[in-house]
């Protein structure tokens, strides 16, 4: 008698079916976050900032990442240049941490660490360019200029402040008062303490100009240079001059 026997031995031995999964790469865009159009001012430059991709809230372990090829590799450091950068594909799905290592020129580190999850499921293809955007903000270094001014009598020998003295500070680099946007230049008064301090203005040099001489005849100071390069700072410059009768008598 014969007999049959159904087998599954050759489905046994069929090769293993990859599963793919499907992947995206995002685009991260960099703005200013304190100027109301986002821009730069100043010296700054939101270009340079680097960015790198981590597998844990903590940032101890870089991502893993994958290339157009679906090859696995551990992500690099990413460089942002026309305020933007895309970085590798990112498996869907899967969370990942972003955080800023180099902060661009004119600008504070930022220690915010972006959680990131791309989901490609709705995707037909295995591969999705930029399948969204994350805008990442950027603290400017601001500084103050601040001017406490003098006027002297050699006649008395006595050192009085200076009230209602105008000075106009604007970006070196702008060329004038007039080029510079609001972030760029402050037009400012002593008060009757002889003292005049600027608002926020961005990291660069600026030249500090003296428009008058407010309630005494005095010599202007020429202009001068300052530096603005540390975030918070306020840079003050005691200012003296004699009264204008002074040089009349020489």
């Amino acid at each position: 008698m014969q007999v049959e026997i159904h087998s599954d031995y050759e489905k046994a031995y069929q090769a293993g079916v990859t599963n793919k999964y499907k992947k995206a790469s995002i685009r991260i865009e960099k703005y200013d976050g304190y100027s109301a159009d986002g821009n730069a001012h100043g010296e700054a430059n939101l270009d340079g900032a680097k960015f790198q991709l981590y597998a844990d809230a903590e940032c101890q372990t870089k991502a893993t990442v994958y290339d157009a090829s679906g090859n696995a590799k551990t992500a690099g450091e990413y460089t942002i240049k026309d305020k933007k950068c895309t970085t590798d594909y990112l498996r869907s799905g899967v969370k990942y941490y972003l955080k800023e290592t180099v902060a661009p020129k004119g600008y504070v580190l930022s220690d915010e660490v972006k959680e990131i999850q791309v989901d490609a499921s709705a995707e037909v293809n295995e591969f999705t360019v930029e399948l969204k955007t994350e805008k990442y903000p950027n603290t400017p270094i601001l500084g103050k200029v601040a001017i406490q001014k003098y006027y002297s009598d050699v006649d008395t020998g006595l050192l009085e402040p200076e009230a209602n003295t105008t000075f106009q500070v604007y970006l070196k680099n702008k060329g004038s008062y007039d080029q510079c946007t609001d972030y760029e230049r402050a037009t400012i008064k002593t008060d009757r303490n002889g003292y005049a301090v600027t608002g926020n203005l961005y990291y660069g040099t600026y030249v500090v100009h003296q428009v008058d001489s407010g309630d005494v005849d005095a010599i202007h100071v020429n202009d001068f240079e300052v530096a603005v390069t540390e975030n918070g700072k306020v840079y003050t410059y005691p200012l003296n001059n004699k009264l204008f009768k002074a040089y009349l008598k020489s």
